[in-house]
């Protein structure tokens, strides 16, 4: 289980025009990747780089074509109005040998799936096999992903603001303790929970996730946003680098380290917290 790595995020942006909504973090210093994906037809999403990790953002360009999607995973109206994110990927060497592990634990799990991009060949390997397991944890849509079947060698891309990696996430919960265990017990049994008063910090093997109350994180961040669906505990993503540029409260964690929390702006929800 320790070979899971965090990944990307996902959201929704409001509005159309996918360019103009990554030109505001080009304006606030971020690495923005040239090309668009495609996902189903008038879907399309984005990518703000993080080092190795990114925030993918969804834009519903034809509302038609949404629709017909069915409201399924990702295609759920809920998460498109809502504007936040809403999922976290794990990157996994092997998600068979992961699905596997789960299943020898007792845990079921769905099938793996694999899909390819339109440019690569049917004789070669997928492009990413997936293990969804949005179904079996509170908060977050999550699942594990493997690159062509081995793990993806992407060069770490900082922007000039200075933010080089995702290092975790704040959720937002009335009951972190019993959220934060179901996440460990699936995802790093062998990892151990750390309690600071009400909080809960989860540590991984490139990250650490925190699950706060609603009247902690708005007493230490300012505001506690409501939960607009079931996969609406998404409190703040952890960033590490300078944050050059970007207008930082300072605050602090749980465990007591200094940090600066950077308000989501963009209309898609995605706030920073960025320790020092």
């Amino acid at each position: 289980m320790s070979d899971l790595r965090l990944d990307h995020l996902l959201t929704y942006m409001p509005g159309r025009n996918l360019d103009d909504h990554l030109a505001q973090y080009r304006s606030l210093g971020f690495e923005i990747d040239p090309y668009h994906n495609r996902v189903s037809p008038g879907i399309e999403t984005g990518f703000v780089r993080l080092g190795h990790q990114s925030l993918e953002i969804f834009a519903v360009l034809d509302d038609a074509a949404f629709k017909a999607q069915g409201g399924k995973m990702p295609f759920d109206p809920d998460l498109r109005y809502a504007c936040r994110p809403f999922a976290l990927g794990f990157q996994h060497p092997d998600v068979a040998a992961l699905q596997a592990a789960m299943i020898a634990r007792g845990v079921a799990v769905p099938e793996v799936y694999a899909v390819r991009d339109a440019h690569t060949s049917p004789d070669a390997p997928p492009t990413w096999r997936y293990l969804i397991l949005d179904q079996l944890l509170p908060g977050l849509a999550v699942f594990a992903l493997s690159y062509g079947g081995a793990p993806r060698i992407v060069p770490p891309v900082a922007g000039a603001n200075g933010l080089h990696a995702l290092g975790g996430l704040i959720l937002i919960t009335a009951d972190p303790a019993v959220h934060a265990a179901a996440w460990q017990h699936l995802l790093f049994p062998d990892a151990r929970l750390q309690r600071f008063g009400d909080a809960v910090m989860l540590p991984l093997p490139d990250g650490v996730l925190w699950w706060l109350t609603p009247a902690e994180f708005a007493a230490r961040f300012g505001r506690a946003d409501v939960f607009p669906h079931r996969y609406g505990e998404f409190g703040a993503a952890i960033v590490t680098g300078a944050g050059h540029g970007l207008t930082a409260v300072p605050c602090r964690l749980p465990d007591g380290r200094a940090a600066g929390f950077v308000p989501a702006r963009q209309g898609d929800g995605l706030a920073l917290l960025i320790p020092r």
